[in-house]
């Protein structure tokens, strides 16, 4: 009997190569669910700010000594705290003015603001 001794198993190079695709496939994969979770908390932000957004501008609508100027408020929601822009303008007709609610995300670490969030709405002076 002739018996040949064969090593059974892989060679360097073939580990070596599967090692390096596993680790592009890897990459490529955590890239992915990075860009995704990011997009995701964008529009849960957005979500949030239109609520806010959507608040102030009722308060406006409902409180007629609010609709002069600009004010800046701060407002705490899910967590986070958030600049509100609310600048009302008056209008060619007297008994109307605009409300501009601009809503931004405040950052702890700078004073810069990351705007998500803007709605326009009118509102009857009585």
């Amino acid at each position: 009997m002739n018996l040949v001794n064969r090593n059974i198993g892989f060679t360097l190079i073939e580990v070596l190569v599967a090692v390096a695709i596993f680790a592009i496939m890897a990459t490529a994969v955590q890239k992915t669910i990075s860009v995704r979770l990011q997009i995701s908390q964008d529009l849960e932000n957005i979500t949030i700010a239109s609520w806010i957004a959507q608040n102030k501008l009722n308060e406006a609508r409902f409180s007629p000594d609010s609709t002069k100027g600009k004010k800046q408020t701060s407002v705490e929601m899910a967590a986070r705290t958030w600049r509100v822009t609310t600048e009302f303008e008056t209008t060619k007709n007297d008994s109307i003015n605009r409300i501009d609610v601009n809503v931004a995300l405040k950052n702890d670490v700078t004073d810069e603001h990351e705007p998500y969030y803007t709605l326009s709405g009118f509102v009857i002076n009585e």
